[in-house]
């Protein structure tokens, strides 16, 4: 109860947060922080500048926060945004191979090459939508937040949201598609 109570003391002042705030935060969203940061960068030394980051723009930025029960998601966002910024620069592509599925054990390594390739390119596909679709794919299949939460933290309409999940549904389904046809073309000139 007292961490609401100090995050409320910090909310909306237009100062910097309290050093004692900072460090609740800290101690409550590093870890959320930290992963966010790896999922995009796949670098463990790159998240956790990412994380330092994102806790010092806390520190500065925290009276623009709404209320208590967006903190969370808003550290998330940073977290993401910077390391979006960073691979942009640095030429990285953000991994959804965990969301698409894991490597079996027992598979052959021809099934294995397929499988890293298809990923390969729906991560692609994926990465040429707009960054906000990035940030909801994020809270949606990783943090497991529903519609209403991911709109909440993201300031944007629930049905806005819903349509951009669909559009990034529409875009690794008809990369598969283009996939599968690909497969059976060239299967069908192997066998003639």
């Amino acid at each position: 109860m007292s961490f609401k109570w100090n995050l409320s003391d910090d909310l909306g002042k237009g100062k910097k947060c309290s050093p004692e705030t900072l460090e609740l935060l800290f101690n409550l969203y590093a870890d959320t922080v930290y992963q966010a940061a790896f999922y995009v960068l796949k670098d463990a030394a790159l998240a956790e500048d990412i994380t330092q980051e994102t806790f010092f723009t806390a520190y500065q930025k925290l009276f623009q926060v709404k209320s208590p029960q967006k903190v969370k998601a808003w550290l998330v966002r940073i977290a993401i945004n910077k390391a979006i910024d960073l691979s942009k620069r640095r030429k990285t592509f953000i991994p959804f191979n965990e969301v698409i599925g894991k490597q079996k054990v027992g598979q052959d390594i021809e099934t294995m090459i397929i499988h890293k390739e298809t990923i390969r390119g729906v991560e692609e596909a994926i990465l040429a939508l707009p960054p906000i679709y990035h940030q909801i794919f994020y809270f949606r299949y990783y943090l497991q937040f529903t519609i209403p939460e991911i709109a909440a933290s993201l300031d944007r309409p629930e049905n806005t949201v819903k349509s951009h999940l669909k559009r990034i549904k529409r875009t690794a389904t008809a990369y598969l598609k283009k996939q599968a046809s690909l497969g059976r073309r060239c299967g069908n000139e192997s066998q003639r």
